[in-house]
């Protein structure tokens, strides 16, 4: 059953990529300039990404410098009254 769907997808697939590569071909891209793209794409990405991490690691460092001790003496007065 599933050698009969086979052909005709492989088919469907040539025509759609001979397609897809005459009007790239048009817009005058080509294999390898395309590939180095998805390439410098990913690597954009990335950077992003860690400058995201970057700036909100400050963030969580400046917020904690305030909330842990907060929380610290909450703790501390919680764990008094509880063995009183």
């Amino acid at each position: 059953m599933e050698s009969k769907r086979v052909g005709p997808t492989i088919i469907r697939l040539i025509i759609m990529s001979l397609v897809v590569g005459i009007m790239l071909k048009f817009f005058n891209v080509d294999p390898q300039n395309l590939l180095a793209s998805i390439g410098r794409l990913f690597e954009k990405v990335i950077e992003i990404g860690a400058k995201l991490v970057e700036w909100g690691f400050d963030y969580v460092i400046l917020g904690a410098a305030v909330v842990i001790p907060i929380w610290l003496v909450m703790f501390l007065i919680r764990y008094a009254k509880a063995k009183k």
